[in-house]
């Protein structure tokens, strides 16, 4: 899970970027994916993913919630395994 908690954590960098923020604003960020071995690693390493994102807030989006944030993006941790970011200040 440690693999795939950096690669979260490099994508929501290069999602900061994308987006314009500031180096060192701390932003909240939220997550969602219908995969229960993507859904324990998250919730394992999630201090770690905050922590090395500069995150103030890192939780899971229920399907309900609106989708209003700066930035958001859905891509394959691997095949198969599909998770969606979403960044907002």
């Amino acid at each position: 899970y440690e693999g795939w908690a950096r690669e979260i954590a490099r994508q929501i960098q290069d999602m900061r970027k994308e987006a314009g923020y500031k180096f060192m604003e701390k932003v909240v960020a939220q997550w969602h994916s219908d995969d229960e071995e993507i859904k324990k690693a998250i919730n394992e390493w999630s201090g770690f993913i905050a922590h090395n994102s500069l995150l103030k807030e890192f939780s899971q989006r229920s399907h309900s919630e609106p989708k209003n944030f700066d930035i958001q993006k859905e891509f394959a941790l691997e095949t198969g395994r599909q998770l969606w970011l979403g960044l907002k200040k």
